[in-house]
């Protein structure tokens, strides 16, 4: 596992928590948006599919796997850090176990 893997997902996590923040303290701040929070909310998830999607072109069923999983800890926990982390063990133990 590259270390570069490791921190492009702790700067993209950095990201999606930034863009909610400053959406929400956007949407604090100016009542006229209130109305467009469902859209402030879906952004950061279309950002990281943006970065997700190309690498899928040539990943391998390992990697195919932990996004697969990682995505549907998501949907049923409602929780990006849990999910997050599963898809890194994944990513991680995968290849480990495959050596043994």
């Amino acid at each position: 596992m590259s270390s570069d893997i490791i921190m492009a997902s702790m700067v993209m996590g950095l990201t999606v928590l930034a863009t909610r923040s400053l959406g929400y303290l956007i949407g604090e701040r100016f009542k006229a948006l209130h109305r467009y929070r469902d859209v402030l909310e879906a952004l950061p998830g279309c950002a990281m599919m943006s970065l997700i999607t190309p690498a899928l072109i040539g990943a391998d069923w390992h990697q195919v796997l932990a996004l697969v999983s990682t995505g549907l800890l998501m949907w049923l926990s409602n929780s990006v850090a849990l999910a997050t982390i599963a898809g890194l063990l994944i990513l991680l133990g995968v290849p480990i176990v495959l050596e043994a």
